[in-house]
């Protein structure tokens, strides 16, 4: 049912609200039809809106805790913000809530941790928000803090915590609540950034069980005690190595500011940054070292200062790309890789040579079909865009054979070079047997140490009992007792 006019509402808040359906359509029976509800973005409303008195609030918060089709609410921008009076009226209804609420915005409302302290209850009880927009509302470390107590109960995937002066105390429990490894997206740019922030973050991606796939953080109005540098930007591709979950990666901060303690110029910063992030996605200093690299990550998008200056970056891009071709198998993203980065220059051979030779075909498949990803700058624009382009050649087949021993690559080993090959295993053989048997042998130390410290423990007790009676004994002889006439001692000879 769609809105004819104002009037048609019976509730007086409702009338500077829009109510939506499925089909945006706006509604006029909220209870049953309201999908949606966000502020009308009138300057005018708005402002009518900030005179809401208690009352006012407490009849919207009673009407919507009714809905039967609720799934997001924004509120975001309220003028005066909302205090703890005003939440606790909005979201305190007599009763329980009936709708199905996945989205939660109160972005830009200044809520503090008094307005985080009465939505609590709220937000432990709608286990199933999915989507929770905190941003720029004041919430420091206490409302961090607060905000980690819902996670710990609740569903929460994306979360905003945009400039609320967060630090590494209500960071490191966020991470660490009970539900923090569901969480899907987070945005923490604006926040108080350090080295131990950014070590929490690293030791968190670094979890086996994160589910994180869009992280966004930065410090942009920060004085520059908190900007980045390119030490924790190492950190950061570090715990990248191994993560299996993120696909996008936001620095929004003007990452690389220079510092007037570090004497490294920028060019010697960018050089750092852009080898850590080449050998994060695409590694081809040896065949296991790009195998090895990470094949999640999609798009890792850093402040203009960084990207405009290394630009061109086409193996980075290119890399990228390849990691953002989800109906490609991991294997198959590899196998890109490898025709595209791996068989281009100087390359390593040698775990070539172990290979069965059924697959060499297919290592001068991938030598030789390949992809090129190049930066081209428009003339008339003088504007850039990558591309990428198949190409047939036979440039990574030359690599090969370059590289490779041409006799032993096309020819029957020797005699003397099997003899060799097969002294080389033996004594392979013989370094991993004398391995096994050290092993074997240290653990058998380890077990007649501990075996012997017991021992030891036993007979010190025993030798201490032994003394006590010693001693007792000899009180008997200085302080005779008439109840012990007959004594029996085995050290009565000894005294």
């Amino acid at each position: 049912m769609t809105r004819n006019n104002d009037s048609n509402r019976s509730d007086g808040w409702s009338n500077w609200f829009r109510c939506l359906d499925e089909d945006d359509e706006e509604v006029t029976d909220i209870v049953n039809s309201a999908v949606r509800i966000t502020l009308i973005d009138n300057a005018n409303q708005i402002e009518f809106v900030s005179s809401f008195t208690l009352q006012k609030w407490r009849e919207m918060g009673s009407t919507i805790s009714h809905c039967k089709k609720l799934q997001e609410l924004s509120l975001k921008y309220i003028p005066g913000g909302m205090n703890e009076e005003v939440v606790a009226s909005l979201f305190q209804a007599e009763g329980p809530y009936d709708f199905p609420l996945k989205m939660l915005s109160l972005e830009e409302n200044r809520l503090g941790a008094g307005g985080i302290a009465a939505l609590l209850p709220f937000l432990k009880s709608r286990g199933e928000v999915y989507n929770l927009d905190l941003s720029n509302s004041t919430l420091g470390d206490e409302g961090a803090l607060l905000i980690a107590e819902a996670l710990d109960t609740g569903r929460v995937r994306i979360l905003s915590l945009s400039s609320n002066g967060v630090t590494v105390k209500g960071l490191s429990r966020i991470l660490a609540s009970q539900h923090a490894r569901h969480l899907e997206r987070v945005g923490l740019q604006g926040n108080c950034l350090g080295r131990a922030e950014i070590d929490a973050i690293a030791q968190f991606l670094r979890r086996d069980d994160t589910s994180l796939e869009f992280l966004c953080f930065g410090d942009t109005d920060m004085d520059v005690q908190y900007r980045f540098d390119a030490d924790w930007v190492d950190i950061l591709v570090e715990s990248l190595r191994s993560n299996t979950s993120m696909k996008e990666f936001h620095l929004d901060a003007d990452l690389f500011e220079q510092r007037v303690d570090r004497n490294e110029t920028n060019q010697s910063i960018f050089d750092r940054v852009s080898s850590a992030i080449t050998s994060l996605v695409c590694d081809v200093s040896s065949l296991d070292a790009l195998i090895k690299s990470n094949h999640v990550l999609q798009d890792m998008s850093l402040p203009p200062v960084y990207y405009y200056t290394l630009n061109p970056l086409p193996i980075v891009k290119h890399a990228l790309d390849i990691n953002a071709r989800e109906h490609l198998p991991t294997i198959q993203k590899i196998r890109l890789k490898l025709a595209s980065m791996y068989f281009r220059d100087e390359i390593d051979l040698h775990p070539l040579t172990s290979m069965n030779a059924t697959c060499i075909p297919r290592v001068l498949e991938l030598a030789s079909t390949s992809e090129r990803c190049s930066f081209v700058i428009d003339e008339d624009t003088n504007l850039g865009e990558y591309t990428i382009e198949e190409e047939y050649n036979l440039n990574g087949v030359y690599q090969i054979v370059r590289n490779w021993n041409v006799h032993d690559l096309f020819s029957y080993p020797s005699r003397h070079q099997s003899r060799i090959r097969k002294l080389e295993a033996d004594v392979a053989a013989l370094r991993q047997d004398s391995e096994r048997r050290i092993e074997e042998l240290e653990r058998w130390f380890e077990d007649a140490v501990r075996r012997l410290e017991a021992e030891n423990c036993v007979l010190m007790k025993e030798n201490k009992r032994l003394l006590s009676v010693m001693y007792d004994d000899r009180l008997e002889g200085v302080y005779p007792s008439n109840k012990r006439t007959n004594r029996d001692s085995k050290f009565d000879d000894v005294f």
